[in-house]
């Protein structure tokens, strides 16, 4: 889902994506806002037992038509419709729904 995380006076800390795992959730956000978007999500956590950790990912979207069987072609057979991790080339790949552009895509990480 697309979202926006605000201070608690409404200011906009950043716009993210927010993907929803079976154990976690990944907040898609430029990096250069990382650590105010740690810290303002720091003061919500008051009793549940929850981590935040940063992870550094270079992003690469497949945007259009045939993101889905260029995605199937590189990860070998592969169409996953949630948040997914996946092997292309060799490398462990973080595949996430959803194009940058508004159309049918993905985002690698």
């Amino acid at each position: 889902v697309y979202a926006a995380l605000l201070t608690q006076q409404g200011r906009v800390v950043s716009d993210l994506r927010i993907h929803a795992a079976a154990d976690h959730f990944l907040l898609d956000l430029p990096a250069h806002v990382a650590g105010a978007a740690i810290a303002a999500l720091e003061k919500y956590i008051v009793a549940d037992d929850v981590e935040l950790e940063p992870v550094e990912a270079v992003l690469v979207g497949l945007e259009g038509a045939g993101a889905a069987a260029v995605l199937a072609a590189a990860a070998g057979g592969a169409t996953p419709s949630g948040l997914a991790a996946l092997e292309i080339a060799g490398q462990a790949v973080t595949c996430a729904p959803g194009g940058v552009a508004g159309g049918p895509g993905v985002v690698l990480g």
